[in-house]
């Protein structure tokens, strides 16, 4: 298992850019000349950054914070502001994954424009939803758009706190 100390010795992460780095290796002098310096990592399937150690894929996420607190996060690691590379360590917490599904933005396939907001044709309005511990919350439906935006907005600050992305409209 990989330790602070070891990846200390390995990568150099800058906590105020969120960049990761590679440091000189005094008994590889061939890697070093071709990498000491530069960016660490690529880019996964999923646009998120991963680092490549001893042949192992790591979130980057995941060594940063090994490297900011000496211990393997016990849960998922959130950005705060939905970036995923946007790595600063001001931007990542820890989430359980519920927590992380709070946080996320509006999906491809949304037609309101606001989060928990979508359109109920049986009723012909605008209908307010939102998740908590995996069920499903009505919070009611409504004539005018910009009202269901509302009680999601109120009801993610309720039930999600500082996990919430409140609709990007209201």
């Amino acid at each position: 298992m990989l330790t602070q100390s070891n990846l200390k010795a390995l990568i150099h992460y800058n906590p105020e850019t969120g960049l990761i780095t590679w440091l000189r290796r005094p008994n590889r002098p061939q890697w070093s000349g071709r990498w000491e310096g530069r960016e660490a990592g690529a880019l996964n399937d999923k646009g998120y950054l991963k680092v490549t150690i001893d042949g192992v894929h790591w979130p980057a996420t995941h060594l940063i914070w090994l490297y900011m607190t000496g211990e393997w996060p016990k849960h998922q690691i959130d950005h705060i502001d939905n970036r995923k590379l946007n790595n600063r360590w001001n931007n990542l917490r820890l989430a359980t994954n519920s927590q992380n599904n709070m946080n996320k933005g509006l999906r491809s396939d949304n037609s309101s424009g606001h989060k928990g907001v979508h359109w109920d044709s049986w009723k012909g309005k605008w209908k307010a939803e939102i998740y908590v511990s995996g069920k499903k919350i009505s919070l009611g439906v409504y004539v005018d758009k910009e009202e269901a935006a509302k009680a999601y907005t109120e009801a993610s600050l309720k039930y999600h706190g500082e996990f919430r992305r409140p609709s990007p409209n209201c």
